[in-house]
């Protein structure tokens, strides 16, 4: 193109021209063309693929021949065009190959190469840690800490199994500082602010649809002719009838203008509809608009001036002095509306004698309102105006029960029953009047004869006269059965029972008994009397109700009067609830209504001579008893305990001995030498005295195991005889004869008595004690063959076996006597008390999963939680054991010794003891080995039971 043509120079572009020496296409922008081998390594036959690239001195530059072993580009990571890069051992073994060519070790190479890196990286490694713990080491010998343990890690490998498991966590040796959370009071509004923005998005789309869908039914109210309504606001007004706290009911009501609009159609389209009007305003009284509220209610009143509730929503709405007047114009509407007269009467405030006014008015327009009638009564302080309006109510409302009793209340005596009769025939299918004319009779007899409080009932007053009560008695009863002939087809059984309940609650207890006594059997079969007294009276119990229950227990005892179940239930329940005199009463009649009953006998004697303190009174029941053909061992025990006890030795021996001859059983000759070995242990020992007591105790033992070889007692009791005075308290060369001839005992014994778990382990104490342990070991070896489910006879081989410091052998025992013994309770509270404290949990965990409420668990917890001064929790411990079992004296005895140490409250130690006394337990390890030393023999309860304490104490400090 031509310079002048456009006026415009052309520009230039190279094309024809030939380019420089030495250039290279882009590489002034960096693009530079990637070189291969093929590039550098001339291919045999012709040029390089670099040859046809143009000129330049750099694409024309021959190197020569490369070098062998050489690959292009793998000295900066370059590949070839394979699918797979050439690995590092690849490299390595042609760079192996061109050192081998060279004459060089290619494995000292790179050995050198490594130990170069690694030494550098050692450097740089002790540079960082000596600058981030020369402060803290810089005392320390050496840098790392690593290296400050070495030796003590290699001692690691010396630990056992059991030295890892006994070491504790780290949680329990750390205390641990949590920041408590903080919480910042917020506004109501904020609150309520929020739970409307909660609920609005959600539940939008649904409520404008009902909002609808009601809208379009309350409109279609107005073309009904009835005024009937198919919406119902019942629901609005049960949720705006919460409402007076304003804010909350706000948040209920979620959207005020839609249900203001809502309530604006329903009394628009049916403005006789009172409900409508009440609701809309109480939505504006929660809204908080009052005024409008009472705008709406009172054209509420016009719109509905019968509607009894809207005037009464009226007054409530307006002040006291406006609600008057509303009430004044509601009354004129109604005036027969008991509601609004009875509101204008509270209206009065204060003003009695205006409340008088207002109701006597109420009262000239309705004079048959029972309850106006009751509202005037209740405001006349003077007895005699009362009774003029209680007569004036009775001959308007003839059939008010209350009005009528109210009547015969303010009566005497006479005119009490006239008007009562006049009521019944009123009323003659009402049994309250029945009811009060009993009441009426006993409170007579009361005033007339004088009073005697009650000791077991009430403290209500009860006759004092027997004639006067049995007279009374007489007089109920008919009373009662003339009401049950007339209301046999309207009052049942379960409605006499509740009038019953009543007049205990009144103090009317003869009224109740006859009640019980004349309609307890009412439509029971004979077959379901029995089962039916006792639940009624167990519920009767339970409510608290004890006149009730003994009464239905009695009127049981005198229609079933030789009945030994009737009988066991009236004494439980007067030695649960009941004092011990009427207890002592109740089973001396028991013991001539069933004298083939040894039980009775038994209790009788036993409540005679510790309550009533009359062991004479208590011989002759006892004597009565073997007269009755009662020869039994329990009762010519009870006879010998008595003696015994009260000091009779000489009484006692002669009844042993006669009770030998007639009722030979193996307890009346352990007895019998139980009471010589007690005398023995008074005696001074070495005595004539002491010898002669013991020959005659070895003497009766003796003829006993004779006549009773399978009785192990009296073999345990021979070789204990010959241990205690002999071998511990005997001549020195009369001690190894005392324990060959113990040994003799117990080793006859076994051989008769091979179950016998005691006389086995007192054969394993007495080798422990005076031969060696190892045969005790053997014994007790022995023992567990013969009797492997005994947990004692394991326990006591634990207890040998740590006591030899064998604890190897005795956690063996452990296992072995947890899988023999999977649910000995005492077995498992011993394993609980003795484990190292990391694993008690555990095994507290075990023993309940094993043993379910078992008493020996629950207290060898309550040891251990009070051991940790963990108060509560030992106290709930404890309470679960003696409920559990209250014979479990070991229990008690730690019980009662805990309260007592804490020292917090004394009247709970005080508690548990009386509890402890009245429980009598017997059992337990603990409580046997105390209670049968002989310096307790005759001891008191409570004696025996501060000796178990004090033992409890001294195990508590082992």
């Amino acid at each position: 193109m031509s310079a002048g043509a456009g006026g415009r120079r052309a520009p230039r572009t190279f094309r024809k021209d030939a380019a420089p020496e030495g250039y290279v296409a882009g590489l002034g922008r960096g693009a530079v063309a990637f070189t291969t081998r093929s590039d550098a390594v001339p291919l045999a036959g012709g040029a390089g693929r670099g040859a046809g690239r143009g000129a330049g001195p750099l694409a024309r530059t021959d190197f020569g021949a490369a070098p062998k072993g050489y690959v292009a580009g793998a000295g900066r990571g370059a590949g070839g065009f394979g699918e797979t890069k050439p690995s590092a051992e690849s490299v390595r073994d042609t760079h192996t190959a061109a050192a081998d060519a060279a004459g060089e070790d290619p494995d000292e190479a790179w050995d050198a190469v490594e130990r170069r890196i690694a030494e550098r990286n050692a450097k740089k490694r002790r540079r960082r840690e000596t600058e981030s713990n020369g402060g803290v080491l810089g005392g320390m010998q050496g840098g790392r800490v690593a290296d400050q343990f070495a030796d003590l890690k290699q001692q690691l490998k010396t630990v056992s199994y059991a030295e890892w498991d006994a070491i504790p966590e780290a949680r329990s040796g750390v205390r641990e500082h949590r920041q408590q959370e903080t919480f910042t009071p917020v506004s109501d509004a904020l609150l309520l602010s929020s739970a409307g923005l909660a609920s609005q998005g959600s539940a939008n789309a649904r409520s404008i649809e009902r909002g609808r869908a009601l809208l379009s039914q309350i409109d279609g109210q107005g073309d009904k002719q009835d005024g009937s309504s198919a919406f119902d606001p019942g629901d609005y007004l049960a949720s705006l009838d919460d409402g007076a706290n304003g804010a909350s009911a706000a948040a209920r009501v979620g959207d005020v203008r839609k249900a203001r609009l809502l309530f604006r159609s329903v009394t628009t389209s049916n403005p006789s509809h009172g409900p409508g009007w009440i609701a809309a305003a109480r939505l504006e009284e929660v809204a908080g608009k009052l005024l409008d509220a009472r705008k709406i209610i009172a054209e509420g009143c016009k719109a509905c001036p019968t509607s009894e509730d809207v005037w009464l929503e009226a007054a409530r709405l307006n002040t006291p002095a406006n609600a008057k007047v509303i009430l004044g114009d509601a009354i004129r509407h109604l005036p027969r509306a008991v509601k609004l007269w009875l509101r204008a009467a509270d209206l009065e405030g204060d003003h009695t004698e205006r409340k008088k006014r207002v109701l006597r008015r109420a009262l000239e327009t309705l004079p048959k309102s029972e309850q106006l009638w009751k509202a005037a009564i209740e405001l006349e302080d003077n007895e005699a105006d009362a009774h003029l309006l209680l007569a004036r109510a009775t001959e308007c409302v003839p059939t008010s029960v209350d009005l009528w009793l109210a009547l015969a209340q303010l009566e005497d005596y006479k005119q009490a029953r006239a008007v009562l009769q006049t009521a019944r025939k009123r009323l003659p299918r009402e049994p309250k009047i029945w009811v009060a004319a009993c009441a009426l009779e006993e409170a007579q007899v009361v005033d007339t004869v004088g009073h005697n409080g009650s000791k077991t009932d009430s403290k209500v007053p009860e006759p004092s006269d027997d004639a006067a009560l049995a007279k009374l008695r007489t007089v109920l009863d008919k009373i009662v059965t003339k009401a049950v002939n007339a209301l046999k087809t309207t009052t049942m059984r379960a409605d006499w029972l509740e009038h019953a309940r009543e007049m205990e609650g009144a103090g009317s207890l003869e009224t109740c008994r006859a009640i019980i006594r004349g309609t307890m059997s009412l439509g029971v079969p004979a077959a379901e009397q029995k089962r039916t007294w006792f639940a009624d009276a167990s519920a009767m119990e339970k409510e608290g109700l004890l006149v009730c229950a003994r009464s239905l227990y009695a009127e049981a005892m005198s229609l079933f009067p030789g009945h030994k179940d009737v009988l066991l239930r009236a004494v439980a329940f007067e030695s649960r609830k009941g004092d011990k005199a009427s207890l002592t009463t109740l089973l001396h009649e028991a013991v001539q209504r069933c004298p083939k009953a040894e039980l009775f006998w038994l209790m009788a004697a036993k409540e005679t001579w510790k309550t009533l303190n009359d062991p004479r009174e208590a011989r002759r029941i006892l004597d009565r008893a073997l007269a009755s053909q009662h020869n039994t061992e329990r009762v010519w025990l009870a006879a010998f305990k008595l003696e015994w006890e009260t000091g009779n030795v000489k009484e006692a021996r002669s009844l042993l001995k006669e009770a030998q001859t007639r009722c030979p059983t193996p307890r009346i000759w352990v007895k019998a030498a139980l009471l010589e070995r007690v005398e023995l242990s008074k005696a001074e020992l070495g005595s004539d005295k002491a010898r002669t007591l013991f020959a005659q105790a070895f003497a009766i033992l003796k003829e006993g195991y004779t006549k009773f070889p399978t009785f192990y007692k009296l073999w345990l009791m021979a070789g204990q005889l010959q241990v205690d005075f002999r071998a511990r308290h005997g001549a020195p060369g009369d001690r190894q004869d005392a324990v060959q001839t113990a040994r003799k005992l117990f080793l006859d014994g076994l051989k008769h008595c091979p179950h016998g778990v005691p006389l086995w382990l007192g054969a394993a104490r007495l080798e422990r004690e005076f031969v060696s342990p190892v045969k005790a070991r053997s014994v007790l070896e022995l023992a567990r063959v013969k009797n492997a489910d005994q947990p004692a006879l394991w326990l006591e081989a634990i207890r040998l076996e740590t006591e030899q410091g064998q604890h190897g052998m005795a956690e063996a025992l452990k296992a072995k006597a947890v899988q023999a013994c999977p649910k000995a309770g005492v077995l498992w509270a011993y394993l609980i008390l003795t484990a190292p404290r990391p694993e008690q949990r555990a095994k507290s965990a075990d023993a309940m999963e094993r043993c379910e409420n078992d008493a020996h668990v629950f207290c060898a917890l309550g040891r251990l939680f009070a051991s940790r001064n963990k108060v509560p929790t030992a106290r709930k411990w404890f309470e679960a054991a003696v409920t559990a079992n209250d014979d479990f004296g070991d229990a008690w005895g730690y019980y009662l010794h805990f309260e007592r140490s804490i020292a917090s409250d004394a009247d709970a130690a005080e508690q548990v003891l009386r509890r402890c006394l009245a429980a009598e337990p017997h059992h337990g390890e603990l409580w046997q080995q105390v209670v049968k030393r002989d310096a307790l023999r005759l001891a008191t309860d409570r004696e025996r039971l501060e000796a178990v304490v004090l033992e409890c104490a001294s195990e508590f400090r082992r």
